[in-house]
């Protein structure tokens, strides 16, 4: 709100519980501004593991993916007794969060799942197809305002595309996100700026 005047006055009385002041504010509500990323309600699906064999965490999270998770990883812990273990966590939109719960206990040898709310804010993105010595490297692009402020090249185009000229894969990823930068044309078939799922 704007903030028109403010006013302050003592009364009369006074009791031994409060202050007998009252104040009162007068102003305008402010038009609501609507913010230039996207307002998602997820669901955090965690569980910790401790007898799982690592070789197949990768797979525990490729397949947290395939259900419908929006994101998934793994935080190392330390649990009782020292044991190391693994936090796995997914992000998972509400209409996919039994699949993710049953990838969960088919790959993994957990026998529980922790469900919490969250809310996330995401920014629209697109995804451009630079070319690097003329080989195609694609680019993600989280924008702000229409504006990319972050940009990340696919390591898999990147490093395809250095194996072929003989360049370092750095080299390579620098060269392509300054091709992103530069107003590079979303491809075709790409989510558009105001959609598009977050990785």
């Amino acid at each position: 709100m704007r903030i028109d005047a403010v006013g302050v006055g003592a009364g009369s009385a006074d009791p031994p519980q409060r202050a007998n002041v009252l104040r009162v504010v007068l102003g305008v509500a402010l038009a609501a501004v609507a913010a230039p990323w996207r307002k998602d309600d997820l669901f955090e699906l965690e569980a910790v593991v401790d007898d799982l064999d690592p070789r197949l965490w990768p797979a525990v999270l490729d397949a947290l993916v395939v259900a419908g998770a929006v994101d998934a990883w793994l935080t190392p812990v330390v649990m009782r007794k020292g044991r190391p273990g693994n936090v796995v966590t997914a992000l998972v939109a509400g209409e996919a969060v039994d699949a993710a719960t049953r990838a969960l206990f088919v790959q993994s040898t957990t026998l529980g799942v922790r469900l919490r709310p969250v809310a996330r804010r995401a920014l629209p993105r697109d995804e451009v197809v630079v070319m690097v010595e003329g080989c195609e490297v694609r680019v993600k692009r989280g924008l702000l305002d229409g504006e990319p402020v972050t940009v990340q090249a696919e390591y898999a185009d990147a490093a395809a595309a250095a194996e072929r000229l003989g360049l370092p894969v750095r080299a390579v990823l620098e060269r392509a996100v300054a091709l992103a930068r530069g107003g590079a044309v979303p491809r075709a078939g790409a989510p558009s700026p105001h959609g598009g799922e977050p990785s």
